[in-house]
C-alpha cells in the first residue's frame, strides 16, 4: 500500500511547454489575450479575459488593464541601430505616460 496513492487523484499534468497561461489563474490562453500593467512593479501580465474585467474598474490600485488599440506615431522615428538597442524583440512596444 502506497501512502501517497490516494493523493494521485488531486496532482494536475503539467501543462504543454508552448500553451501560455493566465498569470493570474493559470487558464490557458487563447493568442490574442488582454494585458496587465502592474502598477507598483511595470510589469506587463497576461490574462484571460476574465481575470482583465477584474481590473476594468478605476477603483483597483493593484493592476492596469492595457487597451488594445493601436496608435501609429507619425512623426515618430528611429534608425534601425536605435531600434535595435532597445532590445525589443516582436517590433512592438508600449509606452506608459506616468
Amino acid at each position: 500500500m502506497n501512502p501517497f496513492g490516494g493523493l494521485k487523484k488531486f496532482v494536475r499534468k503539467a501543462p504543454p511547454p508552448n500553451i501560455e497561461r493566465c498569470e493570474l489563474c493559470n487558464v490557458a490562453l487563447a493568442p490574442i489575450h488582454p494585458q496587465l500593467l502592474e502598477l507598483e512593479t511595470r510589469r506587463i501580465a497576461c490574462s484571460c479575459g476574465a481575470c482583465a474585467m477584474l481590473f476594468d474598474s478605476p477603483e483597483v490600485k493593484r493592476f492596469k488593464r492595457i487597451p488594445r488599440d493601436i496608435r501609429y506615431l507619425t512623426d515618430f522615428q528611429l534608425t534601425d541601430v536605435q531600434w535595435s538597442e532597445l532590445h525589443v524583440p516582436i517590433n512592438l512596444a508600449f509606452f506608459l505616460d506616468n
